[in-house]
């Protein structure tokens, strides 16, 4: 007689989290193990490229963080969050950024940006914060050291770049080849994500090989 195997429940590879109002927010799934982190051909700060190691799965966004999500946040320092009204500039101060509820927000600072995922994990009951450097460039790049979230070649248009001419954020998910391995989108383009790290242009140098969480003190970049 054959013994037979029984498989246990799929893992799950996406979720989503209710802030209230009818607004989302979409997690996905960044598995364990190893990865090549760095470019050997890319700025002093990006190199040596290595093997790295991140020992276990975390989540990561799906999206940038809208307007429309961190007005849900009470800062506790800002009352135009409070009211539910978005961020705004003058036509100056804004540049770049677009002031629309679904457009990714901007001008958070790192302080901010933490406060906010203490929000969501007090909202939740899910231990949440940024992702530590490794963590986000695993979730952009995947395992076979793939220079940008579609591959190794730059791609004219594929991301909301300034070669791109839009002079302006898109919402997210716009760009359907900005899309990475596991199915996170904009990281090559559109705005800058906050990570947890410090910055130190010589890290990569010294970093450990397995769960990179940046160094001690640093400057923010």
């Amino acid at each position: 007689q054959q013994a037979q195997r029984r498989q246990g429940p799929k893992e799950q590879a996406q979720r989503t989290l209710d802030l209230g109002d009818g607004i989302k927010l979409d997690l996905v799934r960044i598995p364990a193990g190893e990865f090549i982190m760095g470019d050997p051909t890319g700025a002093a700060d990006e190199r040596p490229a290595c093997r790295v190691a991140i020992g276990d799965p975390f989540w990561i966004g799906k999206f940038e963080i809208t307007n429309e999500q961190f007005a849900r946040f009470d800062s506790g320092h800002d009352s135009r969050l409070e009211t539910g009204d978005f961020l705004q500039f003058s036509e100056q101060e804004r540049g770049y950024s677009v002031n629309a509820p679904r457009q990714p927000v901007c001008r958070v600072s790192w302080h901010e940006a933490m406060a906010f995922c203490r929000w969501l994990s007090e909202k939740t009951g899910e231990a949440l914060t940024l992702p530590t450097e490794a963590q986000w460039e695993k979730a952009a790049r995947g395992t076979d050291s793939r220079l940008y979230p579609w591959g190794e070649d730059w791609k004219e248009g594929a991301a909301n770049t300034k070669e791109a001419g839009f002079g302006t954020t898109r919402a997210p998910g716009s760009f359907a080849d900005d899309v990475s391995p596991y199915g996170v989108f904009d990281l090559a383009g559109n705005v800058a994500e906050w990570v947890f790290d410090w910055y130190d242009r010589d890290f990569y140098k010294k970093s450990p090989r397995e769960n990179p969480r940046g160094p001690e003190e640093g400057v923010f970049s």
